[in-house]
């Protein structure tokens, strides 16, 4: 799914994670990747939705200061 999102190289890409319940090293390891490729093709990735657990580990890992929140 990372791999077509950025190959389509949109300038921004928008994650919901309304749904959300829990997060692991696995799922924020994926959306950090994300990020990273689509920085280094001048794109945005803005997270929503956040709340709860996620939101806590955003913050824990100060990614709440790098993704628009």
């Amino acid at each position: 799914m990372i791999d077509a999102l950025v190959a389509e190289k949109r300038p921004t890409i928008t994650v919901d994670l309304t749904d959300l319940r829990l997060i692991d090293s696995s799922g924020v390891g994926a959306i950090v990747s994300l990020y990273k490729r689509m920085r280094a093709l001048g794109a945005k990735v803005e997270v929503v939705g956040l709340r709860d657990q996620p939101l806590a580990i955003f913050r824990l890992l100060r990614l709440d200061r790098i993704f628009t929140v």
